[in-house]
C-alpha cells in the first residue's frame, strides 16, 4: 500500500511529528484528522503550504530551526504534488480574488516562456510606434489591433507589413482625434474647405507682415491681443510693433488691422464658421497648421484620405508606415513565425480544456444549492492561458427575470459562507486542472466546511467523496468540527480505519491515534468501559440523567443525578454504588453496586488525573465532561460558602432551577468585580451548557479544547483552598 512519510520539527508550534500515512484506493485514499482548535491543524497545513511553494516552515516564537521531510513511495515528494486548501481565505473572501482562478499553470508557464523574448521585442516596437503616433503607450496595441480588425498584435504587424504606403508622416493621435474628426465631418467644412484654404492663404499675403505661416496666424493673433488686453497691457500705455513698422499700434489700431486682414474670411459666414471651428481648441488647431504648411495638392490628398469611406484604410496605411520604419519589426515577425505552430497547439489544448472548466462551474452550481446566484464564466480559452482575467458573472433570477452582475458589483453583498463558496470554487478548478494534467497530488484540506450551513456542508462531503474516487489523488482532511469529522466517516469520504485523532504532549509532540466510537461514542466507548475506569463511569452521569429526563421526567433518579451536577445538600452523600444502581436500572446492566465512597470525591479525583495527564489526547470526551462537572461543582461550592459568610447563615442552600445563575447573580451584588468574579464568569461562559449534553448531540464539548478546562479547573480549585 502506498505510503506518505511525514517528519516535522519546530513547524509553527508543532514541536515534532513523525507519521506514515498508508493510502489505498477509494475510501482509503483519504485520511481524516480531528484536531481541536489550537492543537496542530493550521500549523500542519501551513507547513505543507510552505513546502508546496519551495519554502521552509518556521518556528515563529522562539526562532528554533525548522525541518520538514515528505516522502511518497520512498522518494522525496515533489512540491507540485502538494496542494493546500487553507481554512483562512487569505483574501479570497473578496470576490475579485477569484477572477483569475481558471488559469492552467502548466499551459501558462510554457506560453509565457515562448513569449518572454518576443515580449521584449514587442515592447520596443510599441515604444517606437508610440513616438511616431503620439498615442498613449498603454493604448498602442489595442488601437493597432482594432484598426486592422484582428485579434492579436502579431497578426496586425504582419498585415501592416503587407500594406503599400507613400504618405507624409502624420501623427495618428493628431489626425484621428475626435475633435479633428468632428470638424472634418462637418457638412460646411466639406463644401467650403477649398474656398477657405485659398482665402486663408491670401490673408498671409495681404497681412502686411502681421501674419507668418507656421509662426503666427489669425488664431494666434486674436488670442495674443485678447490676453494682452485682459492683462492691462494697453491700459498701461504700451503699444505693439508690426514687422518693419516704426510706429507702435494701440489696442484699437491693432484690432482694426486684424479685422481688415481677416475680412476675406469673415465676410462669408460659412468660411467664418470654419475658421471658428478650426480655432476652437488645441486639437482642431492641428488642421489650421496643416493648411499653413501644406500645398493645395497635399491638402486635397489629406482631405480625401479623411473621407469617411477612406478613413479606415488611412489608419491602416499610417500604421503600416510606422511599422515599416521600425528597426526590429522584421526580427520580431520572423521569431514569432518560428514559434507559431507551438503556440497554436497550446491554444488548441487550452480550448479543449474548456469542457472541463464548464463542468466545474456546473458542479459548483449544482452542489451549492443555497447560493442566491448561479455562476457563469466567460472567455474560457484566453483565461486558461492566462492571457485574460476570467469574466465571472453572477446570474440572479426572480421568476422570469434574469440579470447578470460582475464580481465588483455583487461582491460586497455576499455573506461569509457565499464568499467562502467562491473560494472553494478555486479549489474545484485546481482539481480539474490536475486531473487534465494527470498530476498525482496530495491535498491537505484545512477545515473546508467552516462558515457553511448543513446543506452546503453536505455538498462539500459529496465533492470530497468524488475526490476519493480519483486514483490520482490522496487527501489529508483536517477539522476541529467533530460533527463534520463524524460525517466524513458516514458519507463515504473516508474509511473508518483512516479516521484519526491528534494527540499532543507537553513538549508539543504530535501523534495520531485511530478514532474510536466515532459514530456512537456513548455505546461504543462509554458503556463498554463503564466498569473499568472511574473517569469513564463519571462521564456517563449527564447521559444517564438525560435519558431519565426523556423516559421518566423529573423522578427521584433524575433529582439524584442533578445533585451530582450541582452542589446540593446531598451531593457529598451520594455513593458510587447509588449511581451504579441507577445506571443499571436505566440501561439493564448488572455492574457492581457495592462501592460506598462518595461519588463527588471520585469525580474530583478524576479531574485531578485529567489535569495531570502528560498527553492531551484526541476527543478527550470523558475528561472534558468530568472536568466540566468538577468545575461547576467547585464553583457552586465556593459561591455557596461565600454567600453563607456574607449572609451569616451557615445553613444556606440555593433551591430551585438555574442554581448556578442564581448563586452567581447574588454573589455579584455583594462582591465588586474581582479575580473570583472573573473566574466564575469564565465558568458561566465555558462550562455550564456543556454539562447538559446527550447521546445525540455532544459535538460542542468535543470541539472545546481541553487545555481551557484544565486551566479553569485549576483556578476554581484555588478559590476553594
Amino acid at each position: 500500500m502506498p505510503k506518505l512519510e511525514i517528519e516535522m520539527k519546530n513547524c509553527y508550534g508543532i514541536g515534532s511529528l513523525k507519521k506514515d500515512f498508508m493510502f489505498g484506493e477509494g475510501l482509503k485514499s483519504t485520511c481524516a484528522i480531528y484536531a481541536p482548535n489550537g492543537f496542530m491543524k493550521t500549523s500542519f497545513a501551513k507547513s505543507f503550504d510552505d513546502y508546496a511553494r519551495g519554502e521552509s516552515p518556521k518556528e515563529e516564537r522562539f526562532g528554533k530551526e525548522s525541518f520538514i521531510d515528505l516522502r511518497w513511495k520512498g522518494e522525496r515528494l515533489s512540491e507540485d504534488s502538494v496542494y493546500v486548501l487553507k481554512s483562512s481565505m487569505s483574501g479570497a473572501a473578496n470576490v475579485d480574488s477569484v477572477t483569475n482562478i481558471l488559469v492552467d499553470p502548466a499551459s501558462k508557464e510554457r506560453y509565457d516562456e515562448i513569449f518572454t523574448s518576443l515580449d521584449k521585442k514587442k515592447s520596443a516596437i510599441v515604444k517606437e510606434l508610440q513616438k511616431k503616433s503620439k498615442i498613449k503607450n498603454k493604448d498602442v496595441e489595442h488601437r493597432l489591433v482594432e484598426d486592422f480588425g484582428v485579434k492579436s498584435f502579431p497578426e496586425a504587424i504582419r498585415l501592416a507589413l503587407e500594406e503599400e504606403v507613400d504618405l507624409p508622416l502624420y501623427q495618428y493621435e493628431d489626425v484621428f482625434d475626435e475633435k479633428v474628426v468632428d470638424v472634418v465631418d462637418d457638412d460646411n467644412f466639406q463644401r467650403k474647405i477649398i474656398d477657405f484654404i485659398e482665402r486663408y492663404n491670401q490673408i498671409f499675403d495681404d497681412s502686411q507682415g502681421l501674419y507668418k505661416k507656421g509662426v503666427f496666424n489669425p488664431t494666434k493673433a486674436e488670442s495674443s491681443i485678447a490676453t494682452l488686453e485682459k492683462s492691462g497691457f494697453f491700459d498701461a500705455g504700451h503699444t505693439v510693433n508690426i514687422e518693419d513698422s516704426f510706429r507702435g499700434l494701440g489696442l484699437a489700431e491693432i484690432k482694426e488691422k486684424i479685422e481688415i486682414s481677416n475680412k476675406l474670411i469673415n465676410e462669408d459666414e460659412h468660411l467664418k464658421d470654419i475658421k471658428k471651428n478650426l480655432s476652437r481648441n488645441v486639437k482642431s488647431q492641428f488642421l489650421e497648421g496643416l493648411i499653413e504648411s501644406q500645398s493645395i495638392t497635399e491638402l486635397h490628398d489629406f482631405l480625401d484620405l479623411m473621407k469617411v469611406e477612406n478613413r479606415h484604410s488611412f489608419k491602416k496605411r499610417l500604421w503600416a508606415q510606422y511599422v515599416k520604419e521600425s528597426s526590429i519589426v522584421r526580427e520580431y515577425v520572423d521569431q514569432f513565425e518560428q514559434c507559431e505552430e507551438e503556440l497554436k497547439s497550446i491554444e488548441e489544448d487550452a480550448s479543449s480544456a474548456v469542457t472541463g472548466w464548464r463542468n466545474a462551474v456546473d458542479l459548483f452550481n449544482s452542489r451549492f444549492v443555497d447560493m442566491p446566484f448561479r455562476l457563469i464564466v466567460e472567455n474560457y480559452t484566453n483565461v486558461v492561458l492566462g492571457v485574460e482575467s476570467a469574466v465571472l458573472k453572477f446570474r440572479f433570477e426572480q421568476g422570469d427575470d434574469k440579470k447578470d452582475f460582475d464580481a465588483d458589483s455583487v461582491g460586497r453583498s455576499l455573506s461569509q459562507g457565499e464568499a467562502r463558496a467562491l473560494y472553494i470554487l478555486n479549489f474545484i478548478f485546481e482539481v480539474e486542472s490536475r486531473k487534465l494534467n494527470g498530476q498525482e497530488t496530495v491535498f491537505v484540506i484545512d477545515d473546508m466546511a467552516d462558515s457553511f450551513d448543513y446543506k452546503n456542508k453536505h455538498a462539500i462531503l459529496q465533492y470530497l467523496s468524488d475526490l476519493a474516487s480519483c486514483k490520482l489523488f490522496r487527501q489529508i482532511i483536517l477539522t476541529h468540527n467533530f460533527d463534520f469529522f463524524r460525517a466524513m466517516s458516514s458519507s463515504r469520504v473516508c474509511h473508518r480505519d483512516n479516521c484519526l485523532v491528534s494527540c499532543r504532549d507537553s513538549d508539543s509532540k504530535i501523534s495520531f491515534e485511530k478514532a474510536e466510537g466515532v459514530q456512537n461514542y456513548f455505546v461504543n466507548i462509554l458503556k463498554k468501559n463503564f466498569e473499568d475506569c472511574d473517569l469513564t463511569m463519571c462521564s456517563t452521569i449527564p447521559f444517564s440523567r438525560n435519558i431519565i429526563e426523556y423516559t421518566e421526567g423529573e423522578s427521584d433518579k433524575y433529582l439524584s443525578l442533578t445533585s451530582l451536577l450541582h452542589w446540593k445538600r446531598e451531593t457529598e452523600s451520594i455513593s458510587v454504588g447509588d449511581y451504579v444502581r441507577i445506571y443499571n436500572s436505566v440501561f439493564g446492566e448488572n455492574h457492581d453496586e457495592s462501592r460506598g465512597e462518595s461519588l463527588c470525591e471520585v469525580i474530583l479525583k478524576s479531574c485531578e488525573l485529567a489535569c495531570d495527564s502528560p498527553v492531551q489526547e484526541g476527543f478527550n470526551l470523558e475528561q472534558k465532561i468530568v472536568l466540566s462537572m468538577g468545575i461547576r461543582l467547585l464553583s457552586e461550592k465556593y459561591l455557596t460558602n461565600e454567600l453563607r459568610r456574607i449572609r451569616s447563615d451557615s445553613d444556606f442552600w440555593c433551591e430551585g432551577d438555574n442554581q448556578f445563575g442564581k448563586l452567581f447573580s447574588e454573589y455579584k451584588k455583594f462582591d465588586p468585580p474581582s479575580e473570583s468574579v472573573r473566574v466564575i464568569e469564565r465558568v458561566s461562559v465555558i462550562v455550564s451548557s456543556n454539562i447538559h449534553l446527550n447521546s445525540f448531540m455532544y459535538e460542542p464539548i468535543v470541539d472545546l479544547g481541553i487545555n481551557h478546562l484544565v486551566d479553569l479547573y485549576g483556578k476554581v480549585r484555588i478559590l476553594n483552598v
